[in-house]
């Protein structure tokens, strides 16, 4: 089988996702919404911390009682953790889903043969012509933001 022919100039394109994924109108929406989620967790993890608090200065409780709450604090603390991290995940599943088809999208509108992350690594050097980081922002800002994701169902302790 011969091998297709190669386009004689393709087009490449350098998109700086980290920028993208820090400036965008999705990415602060979704930062916002774990910011307020990690804050009204910390209020309520410092609400038990303090009722421990308070029960050991008072000695209102038998020790053995003041130790199953520091326990159950500390359980409460690993899983707010852990529900955090799986935010976080299902943040960046739902960036990577509004990001790939628009950037699959203008490259197909635009003639992009090959679109680079110009944040990674492997990349040494890139113009500044072929950055096309501002063109995609303005195009992902004006887009209708994604329906939200349903909120995570705390796990059970």
């Amino acid at each position: 089988m011969a091998a297709k022919p190669a386009k004689a100039n393709p087009v490449l394109v350098v998109l700086n996702m980290d920028r993208l994924m820090g400036e965008s109108n999705l990415s602060k929406g979704l930062h916002e919404e774990l910011k307020a989620w990690a804050e009204g967790k910390q209020a309520e993890l410092k609400a038990h911390a303090d009722s421990i608090q308070k029960a050991e200065a008072a000695k209102a409780k038998p020790a053995a009682e003041i130790e199953a709450m520091k326990r159950e604090l500390f359980q409460m603390q690993e899983m707010a953790k852990q529900e955090f991290q799986q935010r976080q995940v299902e943040a960046a599943d739902r960036m990577k889903k509004t990001f790939d088809p628009l950037v699959q999208s203008l490259a197909k509108e635009n003639g992009w043969d090959v679109v680079l992350n110009k944040s990674e690594q492997l990349t040494i050097y890139t113009g500044d012509a072929l950055d096309q980081t501002e063109f995609v922002l303005a195009r992902l800002n004006a887009a209708p933001p994604p329906a939200a994701a349903p909120a995570l169902t705390p796990a059970k302790p």
